[in-house]
């Protein structure tokens, strides 16, 4: 992600970093690491964001549901876009009708507890901008592999929603005639944008 520009900060796990009740409230250190960048005006690498333009978040399984749930408080944040990763359900939940704004499911078809049914259930019901991709033979463990197939997709993903862009990285999302698009590389078993 920094490689296309991008300051990344990130939560400790939520072995450390949450209060009673663990993983259901892990979406609130995504909004304590926003509050805390903001402090942070001092700091050489963190004085470079541009806190108008918005953040974008993204995270890994529980990451993902935690991401999932920071995305239906994401106007009260000042976030842009959001990225679930191969995202954790809990049974019953269904978030995507209060998404705020444009969310990415990106998931692998060899993904045992956290694939393309449970990203699609994340997604259900939003009137915010959608892309659901499933990775034809990608484990769960994925996005946590170093060069994951992932990366330039979520680069692309905030570009376009941080940034506005309508050439290259909207292309890679987007356009269906780019070999290198979102849904024709890497043989993806199912890709579908909404709204």
């Amino acid at each position: 992600m920094a490689s296309h520009g991008f300051i990344v900060a990130a939560t400790k796990s939520c072995m450390t970093g949450c209060r009673e009740g663990r993983w259901d409230n892990y979406w609130e250190e995504q909004i304590k690491v926003i509050q805390w960048t903001q402090t942070m005006g001092k700091d050489p690498i963190l004085s470079y964001i541009n806190h108008d333009v918005g953040y974008g978040i993204a995270g890994h399984s529980m990451g993902g549901q935690a991401t999932s749930r920071s995305t239906t408080r994401a106007l009260d944040h000042n976030i842009k876009a959001s990225i679930l990763l191969h995202p954790f359900v809990d049974q019953d939940e269904f978030l995507g009708a209060d998404y705020q704004v444009p969310t990415a499911g990106f998931t692998g078809s060899l993904d045992g507890c956290c694939g393309e049914e449970e990203t699609r259930q994340h997604l259900q019901g939003a009137t915010v901008p959608t892309t659901l991709a499933t990775l034809r033979g990608a484990l769960h463990t994925e996005p946590n592999m170093p060069n994951s197939r992932w990366e330039a997709y979520m680069a692309a993903w905030f570009k376009i929603y941080l940034e506005s862009d309508t050439q290259d990285y909207h292309s890679l999302i987007y356009d269906s005639a780019n070999p290198d698009g979102l849904c024709n590389f890497y043989n993806m078993k199912s890709c579908e944008h909404s709204n």
